[in-house]
């Protein structure tokens, strides 16, 4: 019999990820001394319990190997361009915990009544994130904007797929390009396979499928430029939003790598199937859920997000949840005092009674070591003005503070891209 290998991260508690002084993170070390749960064909339904909104029909596809490791995982919108990772294949969801909680008797009750304090607490972090932002350091911006003015000259003048890279940039902002190219950024190579993909019992068909294109045209005014078909062609075209998805990425995964550098990202809640079926807004309930059960949040699709909070703001219907902050969640706090309210603010979401708490989130991104370019006049002409820092796909977002607002959330987390998640 062989001896048993010892676990190096014994003492990683179960629902937590390691750290690596190299840069890397390990996603559910502790995970790896469980005995299987359940098959590689398993459905996300054989792996957890917990009430989440939206369940996207599962497949194979929604597995993710990093490093050599396999997950499993479950999407936060019905596009699938952002999921959450539940746990390795092979294992069990782990449960989570900040800290234990002190034995003192009625130290929740003390917490949650606390208002006023929680109020202030929150009120503090709020302005602490704020002093971070990249706006607030011009060098650090202006070398990042090197950065992309030299990446963009390299990758255009060396790399085929990014001859007309200025063009792909400006599709991406303009009429739903950005849609049709985070699903080509996902492997889809026509708009009949996304479309199977996603959402297979409503747009089996070719009619369907034409169907969807004329009303995706209508919801972004691009109705007199495109017809349906032409539109199904630009997408499946090699030479056309394809050629233009590889070079866009390319651009932005070329060059230095980004690190200690805070930008934001809004984002409004899908409200109803036009949001659901033709956009990137994911669902707030099952993505605040995940951010507080510590499941890391992956986006296969590029990452848009600003160095201007103003212009965050537009992205979430114009609500600012950060003026009107109650209480913040620390998963670094080792008091009990974040433990009792991430219990609190989810029980808030099984109980759905408040149904503003989700509606807008401000996502503020800490890149560790994430892949990504400035984009805005400086970079190169004809790029616009945008304070954009727009990420490659494949970033991991690791949970690391949740405050809860009256209108949403503002939650913090630490990006990885996914050559440093194992």
């Amino acid at each position: 019999m062989m001896a048993a290998l010892p676990n190096s991260f014994a003492h990683i508690p179960p629902g937590r990820h390691a750290f690596g002084a190299d840069g890397t993170v390990l996603l559910y070390p502790s995970a790896q001394l469980g005995r299987p749960a359940v098959g590689p064909s398993a459905s996300i339904a054989d792996y957890e319990n917990a009430a989440f909104v939206r369940r996207p029909a599962m497949s194979q596809d929604d597995r993710v190997v990093l490093g050599q490791r396999r997950f499993v995982t479950a999407p936060l919108s019905q596009l699938r361009f952002c999921r959450r990772i539940v746990c390795p294949e092979g294992s069990s969801p782990q449960p989570f915990s900040i800290s234990n909680l002190p034995p003192q008797a009625n130290f929740s009750a003390s917490v949650l009544a606390d208002v006023q304090g929680n109020r202030d607490e929150a009120a503090s972090r709020l302005r602490d994130i704020d002093a971070l932002m990249l706006g607030h350091y011009p060098s650090t911006l202006r070398v990042l904007q090197q950065h992309g003015a030299q990446s963009y000259q390299v990758v255009k003048n060396t790399d085929p797929d990014a001859e007309d890279l200025g063009e792909a940039i400006n599709h991406y902002r303009s009429f739903g390009d950005h849609v049709l190219m985070n699903a080509i950024l996902g492997g889809h190579r026509s708009l009949a396979s996304f479309l199977g993909h996603t959402m297979p019992e409503r747009y089996g068909s070719e009619e369907q499928v034409h169907e969807w294109a004329e009303d995706f045209l209508f919801k972004f005014g691009a109705g007199e430029m495109y017809e349906p078909k032409e539109l199904i062609e630009r997408f499946q075209n090699d030479d056309e939003l394809q050629r233009d998805t590889r070079g866009l990425d390319k651009f932005l995964r070329h060059g230095h790598i980004i690190s200690d550098v805070v930008v934001i990202k809004g984002m409004a809640s899908i409200r109803s199937d036009e949001d659901a079926e033709m956009s990137t807004a994911v669902d707030g309930r099952d993505y605040v859920r995940a951010f507080l059960m510590n499941q890391p949040i992956m986006y296969d699709g590029f990452l848009s997000t600003t160095f201007e909070p103003a212009q965050a703001k537009a992205f979430s219907r114009e609500t600012d949840p950060a003026t009107q902050p109650r209480y913040a969640i620390d998963f670094n706090d080792t008091t009990g005092k974040s433990e009792v309210l991430r219990r609190h603010a989810l029980a808030d979401l099984h109980n759905a009674q408040d149904s503003d708490q989700t509606f807008a989130i401000m996502l503020v991104v800490r890149s560790k070591a994430g892949r990504g370019k400035v984009l805005d006049s400086s970079a190169a002409p004809g790029i616009g003005d945008e304070k954009e820092l727009l990420f490659s796909g494949g970033h991991v977002l690791m949970p690391s503070m949740a405050i809860r607002c009256e209108k949403g959330y503002v939650l913090l987390a630490d990006a990885y891209h996914r050559d440093f998640v194992r």
